[in-house]
């Protein structure tokens, strides 16, 4: 199930696409040997201050992160300063990543990874061509 769209530049509005990094999550940094590992996990804004649950500090917000497609049932609080936006799931295979609506870090990465593993090795940015070397060990 789709989360509603948020406001236009909230990143913190509840049912945003965000990235959350790892070192903000009670999992805390990847291990350094996983090659797959991002520094960064993708989440859903559940709300600002719920009134059933006090957050540890007043301007956290409650996040539920993804995983493996599916919303996880245990949210976590973050500091909206610490979340990134995530595109619409729509744009996550994109050929060209100059049409993502936000150009970050994790965004760039997530794009990459699924055309990787969709065995589509091109990507464009713009009028550059990125080429990740299909060969594995």
């Amino acid at each position: 199930m789709a989360a509603p769209a948020a406001a236009d530049g909230d990143v913190a509005a509840p049912g945003a696409r965000v990235w959350v990094p790892i070192s903000e999550t009670p999992a805390g940094a990847p291990p350094e040997d996983d090659d797959e590992a991002l520094p960064f996990t993708l989440g859903v804004v559940q709300r600002r201050r719920p009134e059933d649950a006090a957050p540890p500090s007043p301007d956290m917000v409650l996040v539920s992160l993804v995983e493996g497609g599916d919303v996880s049932a245990k949210p976590v609080w973050v500091k909206p300063a610490a979340l990134v936006p995530a595109n619409p799931e729509t744009l996550d295979g994109v050929d060209d990543v100059g049409a993502l609506s936000h150009l970050n870090e994790p965004s760039l990465l997530r794009v990459v990874m699924a055309r990787y593993a969709a065995r589509s090795i091109y990507t464009r940015a713009g009028p550059v061509l990125v080429a990740i070397n299909p060969f594995t060990k």
